[in-house]
């Protein structure tokens, strides 16, 4: 366990960091700190300057460290993190240290954030939003993969695709067969200029490295590896996309439901405080 050391310069920055991070004046912090004792702007000036060796006494150290939610062993210098509980708390629950301060510094917020947790639809709403995320991660590859005029035609290709196939019947064997029928191979397919006409980097790199020597390969080899590739990339991007359509309402809905509930449950609360009140 580290030991204290009275280091005045350290203590004096510290209350420096602490004012600006904070985006506090000399003249607001001294106004707050003032119980009749006459701490003014001046002050603060002479506690921050290393040209003296003035510091706070220990009640108004207490004062600052209220103020501005710290540890001691921070403003000391002992450690570097502002306040072991928030660190604590932040951990444990995964939010962040300014997500604490807001709850703590807004009640309302905190008696929002019960309603919304405690709905039974929260988990639900957790699940979706990864699954949504997850998505963008998939659509990273299409934009890394296609140029914009090639991704737009796959798009409509897949769309096509997906309307006109039952759902039990989807598979990316059967969008594979369905992407040859609008891109076909004949002797003046060229699929070193296709490649060069429609991806971008990854997708070539992607193309490519399914053969340990493509440019070696036959014009049918080659065409066979491009449609797969064409539909390895898009193929679980476009099929989720479709389930994020019904998520997004789904989401949309239940978030509705949850803030509805919310307001009704404040609703009851208060017309209960008015019937007290009259009574």
């Amino acid at each position: 366990m580290s030991k204290y050391t009275f280091d005045i310069n350290k203590i004096k920055g510290r209350i420096k960091e602490l004012r600006l991070s904070n985006n506090i004046t000399q003249k607001k912090l001294a106004e707050a700190l003032n119980r009749g004792t006459g701490t003014s702007r001046t002050t603060v000036t002479t506690w921050e300057s290393n040209s003296n060796t003035i510091l706070p006494d220990i009640q108004t150290i207490i004062d600052i460290c209220n103020f501005f939610d710290c540890d001691l062993d921070y403003l000391f210098g002992k450690s570097n993190i502002k306040s072991q509980d928030h660190d604590t708390i932040s951990n444990l629950l995964h939010i962040s240290k300014e997500s604490i301060n807001a709850l703590r510094d807004n009640s309302d917020y905190g008696e929002l954030v019960n309603k919304i947790i405690n709905n039974k639809a929260f988990g639900e709403i957790s699940k979706q939003t990864h699954h949504l995320a997850i998505n963008q991660v998939l659509y990273d590859v299409i934009t890394t993969s296609f140029n914009k005029k090639f991704e737009n035609k796959i798009e409509s290709r897949f769309n096509e695709y997906y309307y006109s196939v039952l759902p039990f019947d989807m598979s990316q064997e059967k969008y594979i067969e369905y992407i040859k029928k609008s891109i076909t191979f004949s002797e003046e397919f060229n699929p070193i200029e296709f490649i060069d006409d429609n991806f971008i980097e990854d997708g070539k790199a992607f193309v490519y490295n399914k053969s340990d020597n493509f440019k070696a390969l036959s014009k049918s080899e080659q065409y066979e590896i491009i449609i797969s590739s064409i539909a390895e990339i898009s193929y679980n991007y476009y099929i989720s996309q479709k389930v994020v359509e019904l998520s997004k309402q789904k989401l949309d809905l239940m978030l509705s439901e949850i803030l509805q509930t919310a307001i009704n449950k404040e609703s009851d609360e208060v017309k209960s405080k008015i019937k007290e009140n009259v009574l």
